[in-house]
C-alpha cells in the first residue's frame, strides 16, 4: 500500500495476545505482532516489545526484523527534527495555543468524522427497522477509566 510510517499497537495489546491464549508466552506474542507489521508496543509498563531481545536470543525472531522496525521509528523521529539542535527546528517555537487554532480544530473534526467506520456485521448494522431490544455488552457507557490516555476535549 506504500505506507511510509510506523505502526503502534494499542496499549496492552501484545500482552492481550498471550492472555487470549494465542501464544504460549509474551515473547512469542511480541514476535507475532512484530512479524505482522507492528513497529512499537504502546505500553511501557506491560511486557511486550521489551521482550524482543530475549526472543532474538532464543532464535524466535531475526534481528533484521527488529532493525527494520527500529529504522522506521527513528526515521519518523529524524523527520520531526527530534535530533536537531535545540532552537533550530521551526516546531520548537510552537506553543500550546498554536495547535488549538479554530481552523486546525475544524480540520481534526472533519478528519475524525470522515474516518469513522460503521461495522456492517453481516448486514445486521445499520438497522433496517427499529429493533425492540438492543443488548449492550461491555462496560457501561459512563465508564471511562482515568489514565494517561484520557483527554479533555477543547471546543
Amino acid at each position: 500500500m506504500g505506507f511510509k510510517g510506523f505502526v503502534v499497537s494499542d496499549c496492552g495489546a501484545i500482552v492481550d495476545i498471550n492472555r487470549a491464549q494465542e501464544t504460549p508466552d509474551v515473547e512469542r506474542s511480541a514476535v507475532l505482532a512484530l512479524d505482522a507489521g507492528t513497529d512499537l508496543s504502546c505500553s511501557m509498563w506491560n511486557p511486550g516489545f521489551n521482550t524482543l531481545a530475549d526472543a532474538a536470543r532464543q532464535g524466535l525472531i531475526s534481528e533484521d526484523l527488529i532493525t527494520q522496525a527500529t529504522e522506521r521509528l527513528y526515521t519518523a523521529r529524524f523527520q520531526l527534527g527530534l535530533f536537531d539542535p535545540q532552537g533550530s527546528n521551526p516546531l520548537d517555537s510552537l506553543s500550546y495555543s498554536d495547535v488549538l487554532l479554530r481552523k486546525d480544530r475544524q480540520a481534526a473534526l472533519r478528519a475524525a468524522e470522515e474516518s469513522i467506520v460503521l461495522v456492517k456485521n453481516n448486514g445486521a448494522l445499520p438497522f433496517k427497522a427499529t429493533p425492540r431490544h438492543i443488548a449492550v455488552i461491555g462496560p457501561p457507557p459512563t465508564y471511562c477509566p482515568l489514565s494517561w490516555a484520557t483527554i479533555t476535549a477543547r471546543h
